[in-house]
C-alpha cells in the first residue's frame, strides 16, 4: 500500500508544478486579452486587432467578455485541481470532505458559465453550432464534476470508516 500512496504523492507534486506554470500562462493571456479588449473600445487599430483575433462578428466587447470568461474559467479549472494536488500530498489521501468541495463547486462554477457563455456568444456572433458546443461542452464537463464528487464523497466516507476501524 505504501508504494501506492508514494506514487499518488509523488504525481500529486509534479501534478500541482504544472497546474501553476499553467496558471501563470492562463494569467498573463487574461491580462493580455483585457489590455487588448480595452486598446480595442478607444482605437480604430485595437478592434481591428481584436477583430483578427477573436474574429468578431460585430460586437467585440462581447467576445472579449467571452474570451476572458473562457481563459477565467481555465485558470480556475487549473487552480482548484492544484489545490486538489496540493491537499493529496498534504493529507495522504485523495478522499476528503475538502476535494469533494472544490470538485463540487467546480462543477456548479461550469453550470455558470455555460450559460455565460452562450449568451456572451449569441451576442457577439448570434446563434451557432459554436454556441451549442460552449453550452453543452461546459454542461458535460459541469456533470463529470459533479459525479467526480460523488464518487470522492463516497471514497471520503469508506477512508473515515477504515481509519476509524483502525
Amino acid at each position: 500500500m505504501k508504494g501506492d500512496l508514494s506514487t499518488v504523492r509523488k504525481v500529486s507534486r509534479y501534478a500541482s508544478a504544472v497546474m501553476a506554470g499553467g496558471g501563470a500562462v492562463l494569467g498573463a493571456c487574461m491580462i493580455a486579452v483585457a489590455c487588448i479588449g480595452i486598446w480595442s473600445m478607444f482605437s480604430e487599430d485595437g478592434a481591428e486587432m481584436l477583430s483578427g483575433i477573436l474574429h468578431t462578428g460585430g460586437n467585440a466587447v462581447a467576445a472579449c467578455v467571452e474570451l476572458l470568461v473562457i481563459l477565467g474559467l481555465g485558470l480556475f479549472t487549473v487552480t482548484t485541481v492544484r489545490g486538489l494536488m496540493v491537499n493529496i500530498m498534504r493529507e495522504h489521501s485523495p478522499f476528503n470532505h475538502e476535494n469533494t468541495r472544490r470538485l463540487k463547486l467546480l462543477s456548479i462554477v461550469y453550470l455558470i458559465c455555460s450559460f455565460v457563455l452562450a449568451a456572451t456568444d449569441v451576442a457577439n456572433t448570434g446563434f451557432s453550432v459554436y454556441t451549442l458546443f460552449l453550452f453543452f461542452g461546459s454542461l458535460l464537463v459541469c456533470v463529470v464534476m459533479y459525479c467526480l464528487s460523488c464518487v470522492f464523497n463516497y471514497g471520503s466516507v469508506l477512508q473515515r470508516e477504515s481509519d476509524e476501524t483502525l
